[in-house]
């Protein structure tokens, strides 16, 4: 798989989707299928990059905890699994999710 070439057809599908919540959905589907091939660490990054557009979706967030899972990333998982948990109970914090670079 050509993930380079992967990523650049991402960023062309960007550059023309039309708002946030189209250029969301580009990098959404791009990282869960990244995800669903094993790329996890460029998962992990797309779905970060998929949170800049739309900080509530609790999709993104579940799909960001799964990758880092696969990555081994557990603590990281488990705190982003609790914050997607709360929002899917209705308790969403306010602002944007702070997503820290590893």
């Amino acid at each position: 798989a050509d993930v380079r070439g992967a990523r650049a057809d991402g960023d062309h599908l960007e550059a023309a989707a039309r708002g946030p919540e189209a250029r969301y959905a580009v990098w959404r589907r791009a990282a869960d299928a990244f995800l669903a091939r094993g790329f996890v660490a460029e998962a992990s990054a797309l779905f970060e990059r998929a949170l800049r557009y739309a900080p509530d979706s609790v999709e993104a967030v579940a799909g960001l905890a799964r990758s880092l899972r696969a990555a081994g990333q557990d603590r990281r998982a488990q705190t982003l699994g609790d914050m997607g948990a709360q929002r899917r109970l209705g308790d969403r914090p306010k602002g944007v999710i702070g997503v820290e670079r590893s």
